[in-house]
């Protein structure tokens, strides 16, 4: 039986619990992995994280698998099996320090037999595919890999974090003009991601930001758009796309941006939204390398019609379903959604018939509440977010099943 090292197997916990935060963005499962990631993996010099204590905590894990008080990273090798219960153990002393409730819900769900639930098995399976792309190096190498002003950025990249950083604006600042421009940035189809020249719905904004990318980097005499100059494009693309027709809600954004200006990029007031733009464009684009269902994947009305069946089929609760809807159907799973829906903050950048993955759980939860048969353990946050870690992951790897 083939074995892996330490570090191969250290990278693929960090791999295979990636794209679990990529797919839960549960934010103390962020901070973990962030302390996790690793900043050296030099050949022959034990390993160094982001927080020492975290390789320290992997070595103590192997360890006590191993049973070898004197193991070391260049000293032993793991079966398959052992690098999975030294995850298992990772966690496990990760919580005996201190935890939140989804890190410990990750722990139980590792220490769980792999053949004791469908989440168990797809955990078991995510690291089995998790640790053929280390093997076969095929998974991104986040060592020394940290986003700062200097970053550089592509056309496409830097026109999603300007659009994803005026949606994020607008949740909070209404503003007509500019939200018709945050909605008119949208896709026509989300399949087109790719694509160096994204097909929207005005492409007169494509190339108006392009323009203002090109005007700002030759400004600031730049040979490349970095995260900061695409950041100075912002006001002069606003200037450009609104031209006369300007209003002071904009011009107020637009002066923002000219006050921020002789302070370091990192202390500027809308700097902090700006890299909030940039982390979610980073995030999406590794959810789409990784093709995997997150909490903002956008489904159908039909498709999110089918989810809602499909889950209370799995929870037996179907005949109570149809005792008090008995004919809902796709319009009318609609026009009950734009009654529910608009008390959360939406993105401006979905399409009409498009609803998030969460937002169908949260839909879900409301006919529960109608159909009184609301448990527990289905309860949700303020954002729509279940509570229970454990079924949130249910209902992607619902969606995963039923609809992808």
């Amino acid at each position: 039986m083939k074995k892996i090292s330490c570090l191969q197997a250290y990278k693929t916990m960090l791999h295979c619990f990636r794209i679990i935060y990529l797919q839960a963005r549960d934010e103390y499962l962020g901070d973990m992995l962030m302390g996790a990631t690793l900043y050296s993996a030099n050949q022959n010099e034990s390993p160094q994280t982001m927080d020492p204590a975290a390789w320290h905590d992997w070595m103590k894990g192997i360890k006590i698998v191993l049973n070898n008080d004197s193991a070391t990273y260049d000293s032993v090798e793991l079966t398959e099996e052992q690098g999975y219960a030294t995850a298992r153990q990772y966690f496990i002393i990760y919580c005996d320090i201190g935890y939140f409730d989804s890190i410990g819900t990750l722990r139980d769900l590792l220490k769980a037999d792999s053949n004791s639930s469908s989440l168990a098995r797809w955990l078991n399976n995510r690291w089995k595919a998790s640790l053929q792309a280390v093997l076969q190096e095929n998974a991104p190498e986040n060592t020394g890999h940290f986003l700062t002003e200097n970053t550089k950025l592509l056309y496409r990249e830097s026109f999603s974090v300007m659009k994803i950083f005026l949606d994020d604006w607008c949740q909070h600042n209404t503003n007509k003009l500019l939200i018709q421009l945050v909605q008119n940035c949208r896709l026509k189809k989300n399949n087109n991601y790719e694509s160096p020249v994204p097909d929207i719905l005005e492409p007169k904004i494509w190339y108006k930001w392009t323009d203002a990318a090109e005007q700002a980097m030759k400004e600031l005499s730049s040979i490349a758009l970095t995260i900061e100059v695409a950041y100075k494009a912002m006001p002069i693309f606003l200037q450009k796309y609104f031209d006369q027709n300007i209003d002071s809600g904009v011009l107020h954004l637009v002066q923002m941006f000219s006050i921020d200006d002789h302070e370091q990029f990192i202390q500027k007031r809308l700097g902090a939204l700006w890299l909030n733009a940039v982390s979610k464009v980073n995030t999406e684009q590794e959810s789409t390398f990784y093709n995997v269902v997150t909490i903002n994947t956008c489904i159908s009305y039909e498709n999110a019609h089918k989810l809602i069946i499909r889950w209370f089929e799995k929870y037996s609760l179907m005949a109570d379903f149809l005792l008090i809807f008995p004919d809902l159907g796709i319009n009318e799973l609609r026009n009950k959604s734009l009654k529910i829906l608009p008390q959360q903050q939406r993105s401006y950048l979905l399409l009409n018939d498009e609803i998030t993955a969460l937002e169908a759980y949260c839909i879900m939860v409301q006919f529960l509440t109608l159909m009184k048969r609301m448990q527990p353990q289905f309860d949700i946050e303020k954002n729509c977010r279940p509570q229970n870690l454990l079924v949130l992951l249910e209902w992607l790897l619902l969606i995963e099943t039923t609809i992808l």
